[in-house]
């Protein structure tokens, strides 16, 4: 028996070091594309006390001169991403409130971000903001690397990876800056579990439209993770133990509800890769919308199983949801494979898969389920403080740029869901622009150009595309307008 219980604390021992091995594998592997971020602005003196444990100590410089004795004010993680199609850049991925806090967007304070080189050790390096979204607290910074003098292939990089399988009790390891630790380039990690999935802090509006919402967090997107999250995390990376970048980390639960000790990660599910390429490209981050009023409803099933889902309340005329069929008193099942069983489920499904998407409904009407694909609209921006692009997905025509119709708030009525304007909404009209000249403005709505209906900035930018000469836009109040070359 005595051989037997040697045999097995053996084996424990073995299985032990296996994984004290792959944890220090997948560390070593992803740890150089993890990197210190700070915004703040350096001291105008040094500290007083000398030996006061948080207090600055010299201006930012110190970070690589006296081995990051500098402790900034502001200060969380991020990832250095590659772009495919640009790999002479690299850029950080982070939180959208380690690049800003409050501060609008528009402000693009430069960060600096410090991380180790092997041939270098910690070297400190200024970045702009790129492209940022406060929906989904992300942001893409550019670094400056030749300025520093630094070649885009000494710097590594991590591949975003799918969360899209993660479940809980999922071993994960957090990469990042607690307490501004890694002001020296070398970052900290940790480990725990997925311990949740889909955490939603409080119950979204009853009509599913979130008028005073800045975030698509509200409707359950985030991990919870065990692992240790301090001060200064927010940012840092989630890995499998594959070393698979599946996570941004947030230590900062800046929503209603959430539990401020707990650690949360924003999950690169399908959804999130999607808009993390869209900032990566410098473009808005986009949102759908489907153009329903949708309520939680609970009911039976054929077999008399009682079962949660979402009824339609109300659809607005012409929308996505009406040209797909959609009813009130509809029951939506599921979207895209994807069980639906409240009005959170609803937004954060249409919400992620953005505008243009196909979303598959499965619907039950009275006692029959069928299936209806809807192909999205854009779900309203609430405050353009809360974007920040360097990009335009299409360029600007004859001085004139365009969007879906639901692609500002400002720009509708009170009630959305009263009609949904089969048109595009003018975004912005260059000044002295022949689009101007015609008495274009910011908040009109485009139904054709020429004969040719236009919804989306896809196809309004087709159908502008081969125009030599003058063109007739006609516009939602019924005007037509001559814009010429």
């Amino acid at each position: 028996m005595a051989s037997a219980g040697r045999s097995q604390d053996t084996d424990s021992l073995t299985a032990a070091h296996a994984l004290e091995t792959a944890l220090v594998d997948v560390i070593a592997g992803a740890e150089g594309a993890v990197v210190a971020v700070t915004r703040d602005e350096p001291p105008t003196a040094p500290a007083t006390d000398p030996f006061a444990p948080f207090a600055p100590l010299g201006p930012i410089e110190a970070i690589e001169t006296d081995g990051g004795d500098y402790i900034p004010l502001q200060f969380g993680s991020g990832v250095i991403v590659e772009h495919p199609q640009q790999p002479q850049e690299r850029f950080v991925l982070t939180t959208c409130h380690v690049v800003f806090g409050e501060e609008p967007l528009a402000a693009r304070r430069p960060v600096r971000v410090v991380f180790r080189l092997p041939d270098l050790g910690a070297v400190s390096v200024t970045g702009t903001p790129y492209a940022a979204d406060r929906r989904i607290d992300l942001a893409v910074c550019r670094l400056h690397l030749q300025e520093a003098g630094i070649l885009p292939e000494q710097v590594p990089a991590l591949p975003l990876g799918d969360a899209d399988s993660v479940r809980k009790g999922r071993l994960v390891i957090a990469l990042g800056n607690p307490y501004a630790m890694a002001r020296d380039g070398s970052n900290s990690a940790s480990i725990g579990i997925v311990s949740n999935l889909a955490r939603r802090p409080q119950r979204p509006p009853s009509d599913g439209v979130p008028r005073d919402s800045r975030s698509i967090h509200e409707y359950g997107t985030l991990l919870t993770v065990d692992t240790r999250l301090q001060l200064g995390a927010s940012g840092g990376a989630l890995l499998d133990l594959n070393g698979r970048l599946i996570g941004i980390t947030t230590s900062l639960a800046a929503l209603q509800g959430y539990e401020k000790s707990a650690g949360y990660a924003i999950p690169l599910d399908g959804g999130t890769r999607r808009i993390v390429g869209d900032l990566l490209n410098g473009f808005e981050a986009d949102y759908g919308f489907l153009g329903i009023s949708p309520e939680t409803f609970r009911t039976t099933d054929a077999d008399g199983r009682a079962i949660a889902t979402v009824r339609v309340v109300h659809v607005a005329i012409d929308s996505p949801a009406a040209d797909a069929g959609l009813h009130s008193s509809d029951l939506i099942r599921q979207i895209n494979g994807q069980p639906v069983h409240d009005v959170a489920d609803l937004m954060r499904l249409i919400g992620l898969l953005g505008p243009s998407a196909e979303a598959e409904l499965l619907v039950q009407r009275g006692g029959d389920a069928q299936t209806l694909v809807a192909r999205l609209g854009k779900w309203p921006v609430y405050d353009d403080q809360d974007i920040l692009s360097s990009a335009s997905r299409y360029p600007a025509w004859r001085g004139l740029s365009v969007d879906y119709s639901t692609a500002r708030q400002r720009f509708l009525s009170s009630d959305r869901l009263e009609e949904y304007r089969r048109a595009v909404v003018v975004t912005q009209v260059e000044d002295g622009s022949s689009a101007a000249a015609a008495g274009l403005k910011t908040g009109d709505f485009i139904t054709h150009v020429g004969s040719t209906a236009v919804q989306t900035p896809a196809e309004f930018a087709a159908a502008v595309a081969d125009l030599p000469g003058p063109a007739e836009l006609k516009l939602w109040s019924g005007a037509n307008v001559r814009v010429v070359p």
